[in-house]
C-alpha cells in the first residue's frame, strides 16, 4: 500500500512538472518564449551598439557559462551559500557587462576626438567636402571611432543626410563629447562658417574637457576604492566566518531572526554603496 501510495506520489509530480514545462514553452505567448524573445532583442541591441558579431544563443551560453563558472568557484571556495552568491552576482554582471562596455569605448571615444577633428579639419582645407574628410578619418583613425564614422558613411550612401547621420551617431555612442562636435558641424554648415577653424577650437575645447575630467577622477579615486572596500568586505569576512566555523554561522541560514539580521545588514550595505558612490560621481 505504501509502495502504490508512492508511486502515485511520484506520477502526480511528474505530471505536474510536466504540464508546468507545456505552459511555460508552449505557445508564442508562453513565459519562457516571451522572456527569450525580450533577452534576445536586449542581447542584439547590445551586440549592434559595441560592434560585435554575437548571436542571443552565444550572448545566453556566455552568460550561463560565466555563472555556472562563479558558482563553482563558490562551491569550491566556501559550500552553497558563497555558490549561490557567486552565481548571483555573476549573472548580475553579466546583465550590467554591456554598459560598462559601453562607457569604455565612450571614454576610448572622447580620447580620439582631438586628432580625430583636427584631421577633418586639415582635411577639409584640401577639400570642402565632409564626406571626403570623413572617409581620411575612417581609414586614419583606429576604432571605435573608425567603426562609427564608417557606419555614418554607410548610411550616408544610403541616402540619409550627412547632418542626420552625425546626430544619429552621437545618439548612439551616447558621448558629449562627440554631441559636440556633430552639432558644431551641423551649425558650421548652415551657417556658412569657417568650418576647418571651427573644428580645431572645437577639438581644443574639448581636450582641455577631458583634461579637467581626469583630474576629477584622479581626486575622487579615494572615495571610489572606498566604496569598493565598504561593499566586499562584508561578504568577505562572513566567507571566512563560516570557513572558519560554519556552527556558528549557520543560524544566520536557519533562523528567522538570522534572515532579518541579513536583510538588515544587506538594505544598510547597498544604502552605504550608494551613498558614496552618488557623492563620488562628480559630473563636470
Amino acid at each position: 500500500m505504501t509502495a502504490l501510495l508512492g508511486a502515485l506520489v511520484l506520477a502526480s509530480g511528474a505530471t505536474s512538472a510536466a504540464f508546468l514545462a507545456v505552459v511555460l514553452i508552449s505557445g508564442d505567448g508562453a513565459p519562457l518564449p516571451r522572456l527569450w524573445r525580450r533577452y534576445g532583442r536586449w542581447a542584439d541591441a547590445q551586440a549592434r551598439l559595441l560592434f560585435l558579431r554575437w548571436t542571443p544563443l552565444q550572448c545566453a551560453l556566455a552568460h550561463l557559462a560565466c555563472v555556472a563558472l562563479a558558482a563553482a568557484l563558490g562551491y569550491s571556495a566556501g559550500g552553497w551559500p558563497l555558490s549561490a552568491l557567486g552565481a548571483a552576482l555573476a549573472a548580475y554582471a553579466g546583465f550590467r557587462w554591456p554598459e560598462h562596455q559601453r562607457r569604455r569605448r565612450r571614454l576610448r571615444l572622447d580620447a580620439q576626438m582631438d586628432p580625430t577633428l583636427r584631421n577633418m579639419a586639415q582635411t577639409l582645407r584640401v577639400t570642402a567636402n565632409l564626406t571626403d574628410a570623413l572617409e581620411t578619418v575612417a581609414r586614419q583613425i583606429d576604432a571605435p571611432m573608425s567603426e562609427e564614422i564608417d557606419l555614418c558613411l554607410r548610411q550616408c550612401r544610403l541616402g540619409l543626410p550627412v547632418e542626420e547621420a552625425l546626430r544619429q551617431m552621437s545618439e548612439r555612442t551616447g558621448s558629449a563629447s562627440l554631441d559636440t562636435a556633430a552639432t558644431a558641424i551641423v551649425i558650421a554648415r548652415s551657417t556658412g562658417g569657417d568650418l576647418p577653424h571651427i573644428l580645431e577650437e572645437v577639438a581644443t575645447a574639448l581636450r582641455e574637457r577631458i583634461r579637467l575630467d581626469g583630474l576629477v577622477d584622479t581626486k575622487t579615486a579615494e572615495g571610489k576604492a572606498q566604496a569598493w572596500v565598504m561593499g566586499l568586505m562584508p561578504p568577505t569576512l562572513a566567507a571566512m566566518l563560516w570557513n572558519l566555523d560554519p556552527e556558528m554561522m549557520r543560524p544566520l541560514l536557519r533562523d528567522p531572526a538570522g534572515w532579518a539580521i541579513l536583510g538588515v545588514v544587506g538594505v544598510l550595505e547597498v544604502a552605504g554603496v550608494w551613498w558614496v558612490c552618488r557623492v563620488t560621481a562628480i559630473e563636470v
